[in-house]
């Protein structure tokens, strides 16, 4: 037995049992007394032989409960256990299960209803046996069954038992396919199934919940009818959820499609709203220019104001503020955010409001409001009443406007609790690449090597993804941080990189990879060019109210500057970068903008 064990305490617990089920071990004055030839018992060689061995000792009644208190799953309740049992065994399904606790089987557990009594088994082992052992044309009757069980024992609290009641509708529709040619009775187990999952897929696509959201639309698309008319909806939300974990390529595919069944059942509301999606879909993974992008999204814009669909337009000007602020006009970004999550308050529309919002904390690290405004805002958004993506960015948010301010203790706690929430809701993408506002902090600090360490992070995570609307503009401050370690050969790579990667109209981007390979440039000596690059930086930036960034190209050109030996014009742009720096209320870079003055 030691051998088949292999020190695996539940064998020998169960090994012990059978041996008690078989009356060899009999408990006599406190002690185990063995009251036949133990030696000779057969010993299954794994442990599935062995459950399976002890299930077939039980009495026929015993066995069928234990069977259908499995279809529940580790922990069940009585009535359900007596619901999917034969009538005649009804009346005694609560001596059978004292029984089967008495035999260490089963144990006591807390019940989920009002009037229920609830048990589990004593190892998820055993439920796995019990359950398949049955045929897989029971199981489909039994999982239906129990779905209408849990459905009146739920009563007014069913919708929090939606996701458990699409698993077992599903779990019988799929046995029915499995077995048969489906006929009209199993399709509508499986419109049945599709739509409970489908309700509990929306809550959590609304909540920013990305796995679950694609786990539950996924299941319900693959339940539901071909014609039914969800189909459009579901196909628009899993391919944003997609998006957000990072699956650009399927993202692109379920959009398109969710566009042309929206098309084909005359919804033309939403089918704006998947070609909004898409666009910012092949935005993200480096498809599109960004003027292209946002004259698409104000295409769709007029078209939803023509349909007076406010739910609709909610969204379109969300991902149209956030078009504003990529290409460099906060301040507008600010407006248009802010009459986005208006809008979608307004009219219920929980998941565009959170989105808004949660880009409008972003505006706060690179336009033009300073520092404490910014955190007044985070906290006026928190305190207002909000959900818990909102809640993750605004903490991240104001950790970073924390670091900003010199407060690096609490800022560095706010920042990685953001990140935590935000990482358990699947927000891949927005983790990886919110990485820049944390490293740049780090940067003014004289904290290189942590700066650097952040950025490689969110470029790792994006350039495994296949992202590249973020990861150029990432290429392009790691090459900034590299070159401030005189990493020359590798900032060089990375500026190279941004560049390619990098739309003509991404500014950010446009304007670090210039900026690394100037200061590159002025370190070999090569000044004219370094002057060239610095000034086109100047003019892709100074367009827009980027204030942190304009800051940045005035601190390329004062290192070009100060190589070339000209102190004073160098000092000229420390001092113009140090004015937008206060303006900003941003201290740590204030007081590294200083030291730099300092030295020229």
């Amino acid at each position: 037995m030691a051998e088949a064990a292999e020190g695996n305490p539940l064998f020998v617990e169960e090994m012990l049992g059978m041996l008690i089920d078989d009356g060899l071990l009999e408990r006599r004055n406190g002690h185990w007394v063995a009251t036949g030839d133990v030696t000779s018992v057969a010993v299954p060689p794994t442990i599935q032989a062995l459950l399976s061995a002890r299930l077939d000792r039980l009495e026929p009644a015993e066995r069928a409960v234990v069977e259908r208190a499995s279809v529940e799953g580790k922990i069940f309740h009585r009535g359900a256990v007596a619901e999917l049992s034969r009538a005649e065994l009804r009346n005694d399904i609560g001596g059978h299960l004292q029984t089967l606790v008495r035999k260490e089987l089963l144990r006591p557990d807390r019940a989920s209803f009002a009037g229920e009594d609830a048990f589990r088994f004593r190892h998820l082992l055993i439920r796995d046996a019990a359950y398949d052992a049955m045929p897989k044309e029971l199981r489909a009757q039994l999982h239906e069954l129990f779905a209408g069980w849990l459905e009146r024992a739920a009563g007014a609290h069913v919708l929090e038992y939606e996701e458990i009641l699409g698993f077992h509708l599903e779990q019988a529709y799929r046995y029915r396919e499995e077995l048969a040619p489906l006929d009209d009775e199993a399709r509508s187990l499986g419109a049945r199934a599709g739509e409970r999952l489908a309700s509990a897929g929306q809550r959590a696509f609304v909540r920013n919940d990305a796995p679950a959201a694609i786990s539950l639309l996924d299941r319900a698309l693959g339940t539901l009818p071909a014609e039914s008319p969800l189909r459009p909806k579901l196909l628009c939300d899993l391919g944003l959820a997609l998006s957000d974990r990072g699956e650009f390529a399927r993202a692109e595919a379920v959009l398109s499609e969710a566009a042309t069944a929206a098309e084909a059942l005359n919804e033309p509301a939403l089918a704006a709203i998947a070609t909004i999606r898409s666009t910012w879909v092949r935005l993200l993974a480096g498809g599109a220019p960004m003027e292209e992008s946002k004259a698409n999204i104000e295409e769709s814009v007029h078209r939803l104001e023509e349909l007076r669909d406010e739910d609709g337009l909610a969204e379109a000007y969300s991902f149209l503020g956030t078009m504003f602020m990529w290409t460099g006009l906060c301040a507008g970004a600010v407006e248009v955010l802010e009459r986005s999550a208006s809008l979608a308050r307004r009219t219920g529309a929980d998941r565009v409001a959170s989105r808004s919002l949660s880009w409008l904390l972003i505006s706060t690290l690179w336009g033009p409001m300073t520092v404490s405004d910014g955190l007044v805002l985070c906290e006026r958004i928190v305190a207002e009443g909000s959900d818990r993506y909102v809640e993750g960015f605004a903490s991240f948010i104001q950790g970073v406007l924390r670091t900003m301010a010199g407060d690096w203790e609490e800022g560095r706690a706010l920042i990685a609790t953001g990140r935590t929430v935000l990482e358990e809701l699947g927000q891949h993408v927005n983790v990886a690449s919110m990485r820049m506002a944390s490293a740049r902090p780090e940067f003014f600090a004289g904290r290189l090597r942590e700066s650097e360490d952040d950025l490689r992070f969110g470029y790792d995570v994006l350039d495994e993804m296949g992202e590249k609307g973020y990861l150029s503009t990432l290429a392009a401050t790691l090459a900034v941080v590299l070159r401030a370690q005189d990493r020359h050969d590798e900032a060089e790579a990375y500026a190279q990189e941004a560049r390619e990667l990098g739309a003509e109209d991404d500014r950010s981007t446009q304007l670090y990879w210039r900026c690394a390979q100037a200061e590159v440039l002025a370190s070999r000596g090569e000044i004219d060019e370094a002057r060239r690059l610095v000034q086109e930086a100047q003019e892709v930036i100074d367009a827009t109210d980027m204030t942190i960034d304009r800051a940045a190209a005035l601190l390329s050109r004062a290192f070009v500057e100060k190589a070339a030996g000209n102190r004073d014009r160098a000092r000229i742009a420390l001092e113009q970068a140090l004015g937008l720096f206060e303006e900003k209320g941003d201290v740590t870079a204030a007081a590294h903008t200083h030291g730099l003055l300092g030295a020229v």
